[in-house]
């Protein structure tokens, strides 16, 4: 059994949220929109979804540069102890 990367789940956990919020936002906008063509209604839809990978892409950036940068300091700062510093 292969196990996956805990920095490709986070990713994955990302997009995942992005598209659940983008769901979120494409039901509950129709309360305080009205879509005056079926085509427009679809082309929010898309816009929506679009947005929604573009949000967890962009979180899963933040996220991924900090938990690096934070497991290189502490591998740092444990380099510096094994060596008796």
């Amino acid at each position: 059994m292969t196990k996956k990367s805990i920095i490709r789940n986070y990713k994955i956990y990302s997009i995942g949220f992005g598209i659940l919020v983008a769901s979120a936002f494409r039901v509950i906008a129709p309360v305080f929109v009205a879509f005056k063509s079926p085509a427009l209604d679809t082309a929010f839809t898309i816009m929506c979804f679009f947005s929604g990978i573009i949000v967890g892409l962009f979180s899963y950036s933040i996220g991924k540069i900090t938990l690096v940068r934070t497991i290189r300091e502490i591998h740092t700062c444990t380099e510096k102890l094994f060596e008796g510093d």
